[in-house]
């Protein structure tokens, strides 16, 4: 998408949905319809977790038969390495206390499956130790714990009824009922294969307090972005709109395009705050990634603990939009299929380091692996990484 020219629209009608590649496709036009243009943002979320169709809700992407493959996939040192590190930054901070291993986006479980074979030989952290899973995916959840658990690792604490979930006493509807099916392990401890208990839950803020080793990898890029443009009349966001524009015959054209706003969002109170004096043309702003750091932050405020969070990004913006898409390894036309690909953008890690350090002493950012391994062989017990 980087360097496409947008047109400025007022919402669109294009009544041939029809030509539209999937039902996916057709949900989304008929969302703009009744609501506008999208910001890049919502069209990310619907995209990657719609809960009836989104990316990550129902299918397996990971791997080669998927759309990518993740580091921890690749090899089991990558996760024995954090693993490590881990286990040295408890022992300095928190040993022979209560800690609980907190990872985001756990992917197949394979990170934790990593770390956890690492940690446990010890038996000081292992006896402390409790793991909790944030993952919004049913799909995922039970991709997870068929990994990490024996099949009897249920150990019987149950999860919310459908009253204590939703705060009602009112009698559930068949689908209120499918959904809190498909929820239904939220909360529930499990036994993992090494010992230790483990739980899921959808958010960050479920997990209980406590001191705290919060991993998250590859996630922050998946968070939903707002793109804004400087135009001669200011700063304008980068809207996703129905192409109602008139092709040749026998022209693919896209049935989604980018356009921009003809006047200033809501959104654009993310970009005043942060980025105003950047200098640049095009903006890309991921608020949700500074709320999600904003909550680890204050949970290692509060309760103590460190939190490494590894993606792929920059410690200065890049000057052009980085949202893309990846479909069977290969990068992806970002508005067609929405739902079967990928959508991704690098994260800002200048923005999520200002806003850790309101909370927390120092947040360090570390361009490469290298730097990360020589912080663990260094043993600087005070270097919490992000």
């Amino acid at each position: 998408m980087c360097g496409k020219e947008r047109v400025t629209s007022t919402v669109t009608r294009n009544k041939e949905l029809l030509r539209l590649p999937n039902v996916n496709g057709v949900t989304v036009c008929m969302l703009i319809q009744t609501t506008g243009p999208l910001t890049v943002a919502n069209y990310m979320r619907e995209a990657l977790t719609n809960p009836e169709w989104g990316y990550y809700m129902k299918k397996e992407v990971f791997g080669r038969q998927g759309d990518f493959i993740t580091s921890p996939e690749i090899s089991q040192t990558f996760g024995e390495v954090v693993g490590a590190w881990l286990l040295h930054q408890w022992r300095a901070t928190g040993a022979d206390a209560p800690v609980r291993l907190i990872e985001l986006g756990p992917g197949k479980g394979t990170l934790a499956s990593d770390i956890l074979r690492t940690a446990c030989q010890f038996s000081e952290i292992r006896s402390n130790l409790s793991v909790h899973m944030v993952e919004i995916s049913p799909h995922m959840r039970s991709r997870q714990r068929k990994l990490l658990c024996p099949p009897d690792a249920n150990v019987g604490r149950p999860a919310l009824n459908a009253a204590a979930r939703t705060g009602s006493s009112k009698e559930s509807t068949g689908q209120d009922r499918m959904c809190l099916d498909e929820h239904k392990d939220l909360g529930v401890e499990y036994q993992t294969a090494f010992g230790v208990p483990i739980s899921w839950h959808s958010h960050l803020e479920d997990v209980p307090s406590g001191h705290s080793l919060i991993i998250g990898h590859e996630f922050l890029d998946a968070l939903p972005v707002h793109q804004f443009q400087k135009t001669d009349r200011g700063w304008r966001e980068v809207l996703v709109d129905i192409n109602d524009t008139e092709t040749d015959s026998g022209t693919n054209a896209p049935p989604l395009r980018f356009v921009l706003s003809p006047q200033p969002t809501p959104a654009l109170a993310y970009l005043e705050a942060f980025h105003t004096d950047s200098g640049r043309d095009n903006i890309e702003v991921c608020p949700h990634a500074g709320v999600v750091t904003q909550q680890i932050s204050s949970r290692l405020a509060a309760d103590g603990g460190v939190a490494l969070l590894v993606d792929y990004g920059e410690t200065e913006p890049k000057p052009d939009f980085t949202f893309r898409s990846f479909h069977q390894h290969s990068l992806h036309d970002e508005l067609r299929d929405p739902g079967n690909a990928d959508l991704t953008a690098d994260v800002d890690f200048s923005y999520l380091r200002h806003v850790a350090e309101r909370k927390v002493l120092w947040a360090h950012s570390a361009r490469i692996l290298p730097a990360f391994t020589w912080d663990l062989s260094a043993c600087q017990s005070s270097s919490p990484a992000w």
